[in-house]
C-alpha cells in the first residue's frame, strides 16, 4: 500500500496552484468592477505564474 502513495506525488491540488486561481479569480472581479489597481494586480499574477512556468 505504501509502495502506491510513492509513486502518486499528490492526488489533490496544491495548495499554490488553488492560492493561484482564487488570486487570478479576484482579479478579475476588480477587473470587471473598472478597477485600474485590479489590472495592475492581473498583470503582476501573469509575471509570478510565468516565473513558476519557467523556474530559474
Amino acid at each position: 500500500m505504501s509502495e502506491q502513495d510513492d509513486r502518486k506525488p499528490t492526488a489533490t491540488v496544491s495548495p499554490v496552484r488553488s492560492a493561484q486561481l482564487v488570486a487570478i479569480v479576484l482579479a478579475l472581479i476588480e477587473l470587471f468592477q473598472g478597477d485600474w489597481q485590479g489590472a495592475l494586480l492581473l498583470g503582476g499574477l501573469g509575471w509570478v505564474i510565468g516565473l513558476f512556468k519557467h523556474p530559474r
